[in-house]
C-alpha cells in the first residue's frame, strides 16, 4: 500500500444555491442567491416566466440585494 501524505489542500471553486421566501414591508417575494467562487447572481420568481434574474438596482430586490450585502439574510 502507498503512503501517501497529504502536503497542502485548498478549495479552488464551490458553488452554492439558497432560496428565501421573504415578507418585504408585507409583500412575500421568494428568491434565490446563487454563489460560486466566482460570482453572486439573484433570481426573482415570477408567475409568469417562473425563475428569472432579478433586477437588484432598485425595487424590492434592490432591498434585498442589500440586506444580503449587510448580512441581514444569513450569508
Amino acid at each position: 500500500m502507498a503512503d501517501i501524505k497529504v502536503v497542502d489542500e485548498s478549495e479552488v471553486w464551490w458553488a452554492s444555491t439558497k432560496e428565501y421566501t421573504l415578507d418585504v414591508d408585507g409583500e412575500i417575494v421568494s428568491c434565490r442567491i446563487s454563489e460560486t467562487s466566482k460570482e453572486t447572481e439573484f433570481f426573482e420568481w415570477t408567475e409568469s416566466s417562473g425563475w428569472e434574474p432579478a433586477n437588484i438596482d432598485n425595487g424590492v430586490m434592490g432591498v434585498i440585494y442589500n440586506a444580503w450585502s449587510n448580512g441581514e439574510l444569513g450569508n
